[in-house]
């Protein structure tokens, strides 16, 4: 009799451990979540605060050099967000402008490298320039004339 009340005894103890241990390991593993999801969204904002600047950036190195184009640009565009047009023949003279303040003004090493990484991003991000093989080699040409 005393041998299973002790065995139930040690049974239930096991039990509670095993209970504990559980809990322990999913309040863990929620403030692991918590602190995960809370660096992401914290990336998310500075990632999108960066791309902001480097397009504010890019719009006043624009203005700085090419402003009546840029003008011209946005009322053909209908809008000032560059970056959310859809008609590829107008991000493509979007790009034409900015190509032409590469190859053709004196720009500073940061101004020249800056736009350098937006040319190079236009051509990994070639998917709307199919139509546009010259520009495409047009920009190529310039990036590698430069170096």
């Amino acid at each position: 009799m005393r041998d299973s009340f002790l065995r139930k005894l040690i049974a239930i103890i096991v039990q509670i451990i095993v209970l504990v241990i559980i809990f322990v390991v999913f309040k863990n593993n929620k403030y692991i979540n918590k602190k995960y999801t809370d660096n992401v969204r914290q990336n998310v904002i500075l990632h999108e605060k960066e791309v902001q600047l480097a397009r504010r950036e890019l719009v006043d190195i624009i203005k700085k050099y090419r402003n009546d184009q840029l003008n011209v640009f946005y009322k053909e565009a209908g809008t000032e967000e560059w970056y959310n047009i859809k008609d590829e023949s107008v991000r493509i003279k979007f790009c034409k402008i900015v190509l032409d303040i590469y190859k053709n003004e004196k720009l500073s090493v940061e101004e020249k490298t800056f736009l350098e990484g937006f040319l190079e991003g236009v051509l990994e991000n070639n998917a709307g320039f199919d139509k546009f093989k010259d520009f495409k080699n047009e920009i190529e040409n310039a990036i590698k004339n430069e170096v």
